[in-house]
């Protein structure tokens, strides 16, 4: 009995299903490797400071600032944004107390590049992006205005960006 040759076809899915089982492959080592718990990003001081220039009454003052970008409420808000990211913010309010305010940050703007901070490239002004408060927190000290985006605090992104650090 001889050999029998592949047809053009058969070598062609052949290769088609090698290069699947290698991609499936790196997939699932990159997700393997990858460190448990969210995906955090810094923020950058001008979208920190932005976020701040809205106090209800007097001034608050920023101290740290972290986010995680939300892939799930995009479905749910009536007018869409590209994407959109929960804030996560310590801050001083006027009364001297330390606050945990979470917003939430629709934009258009790019997907901030690998480890550089997420900002926006534009004013905030319910057009290119806008701001959200989530939590009794960001609604008590500063005055964003909350009537669009459906994010509660028992979404994931918000439980998620309560981990960073």
């Amino acid at each position: 009995m001889g050999k029998r040759r592949l047809s053009p076809l058969g070598a062609l899915v052949l290769v088609v299903a090698i290069a699947a089982v290698v991609a499936l492959v790196v997939v699932v080592v990159q997700e393997v490797r990858r460190p448990p718990g969210p995906d955090c990003l810094q923020v950058d001081p001008a979208l920190v400071a932005a976020i701040a220039s809205r106090p209800r009454d007097d001034p608050i003052r920023p101290i740290a600032a972290r986010a995680v970008r939300d892939r799930w409420v995009k479905g749910r808000a009536s007018f869409t944004y590209e994407d959109y990211y929960v804030i996560a913010m310590g801050f001083v309010a006027p009364d001297g107390s330390t606050n945990q305010g979470i917003w939430v940050l629709g934009t258009d703007a790019d997907e901030p590049e690998h480890d550089a901070p997420l900002a926006v490239s534009g004013p905030i002004d319910g057009m290119n992006s806008t701001v959200e408060p989530v939590n009794d927190a960001a609604r008590r000290w500063t005055n964003w205005p909350g009537h669009d985006i459906p994010l509660t605090g028992q979404d994931r992104s918000v439980l998620d960006v309560g981990q960073c650090r």
